[in-house]
């Protein structure tokens, strides 16, 4: 018994990780959305995710502004390095 809850709990950790990948990705196209629209430019994978990493802390310091202002905002620090 304890064998089959072990597995109903890894089953369910991995479910769960196939959804976070499945929404990292949707984010990252959306990262990629903006970036095409507003700075008609194609991020590496890199920038995409530095983008993500760098929007908590960006989203702290404008807590007003919108998730693709934001964005476009990190986009722009990103892509003058």
């Amino acid at each position: 018994m304890k064998i089959l809850v072990q597995l109903f709990e890894m089953e369910n950790t991995m479910n769960r990780l196939h959804e976070a990948e499945r929404v990292a990705e949707l984010y990252r196209d959306d990262v990629q959305r903006i970036a095409t629209e507003t700075f008609k430019t194609e991020l590496t994978e890199e920038q995409a995710i530095e983008a993500l990493e760098m929007y908590p802390s960006e989203q702290e310091q404008d807590p007003t502004g919108t998730w693709d202002l934001v964005i476009e905002h990190v986009l722009d620090q990103i892509l003058r390095k």
